[in-house]
């Protein structure tokens, strides 16, 4: 099965916008709106593909994103919808699906 995928708007925090990831592809743990009771246990990864690094496109950086898991709620993948990502309990980026 197809995970879906979509185009985002990757804006970084300031702690990591100082050395933004020069890789064509990060994965890390995603905070939506509808986990805000449960997520620190159940949290979906996130994985952003790039066609250029975010640390040569500067802050925000243009994406595609998709869950790691195939049975992740999809559903929640709509343009307009903000969803946070974040390194451990350190919250890294802010991203909006377009």
């Amino acid at each position: 099965m197809m995970c879906m995928i979509v185009e985002v708007l990757v804006t970084w925090l300031e702690s990591k916008a100082i050395i933004l990831p020069d890789t064509l592809r990060y994965s890390t743990a995603a905070k939506f709106e509808e986990d805000e009771e449960t997520w620190e246990k159940e949290a979906w990864s996130i994985v952003l593909e790039f066609t250029e690094p975010p640390a040569k496109q500067g802050n925000p950086s243009r994406g595609k994103a998709r869950f790691l898991v195939e049975n992740a709620p999809e559903d929640r993948l709509v343009s307009g919808k903000i969803f946070e990502m974040y390194e451990g309990m350190k919250k890294v980026a802010e991203v909006t699906i377009l």
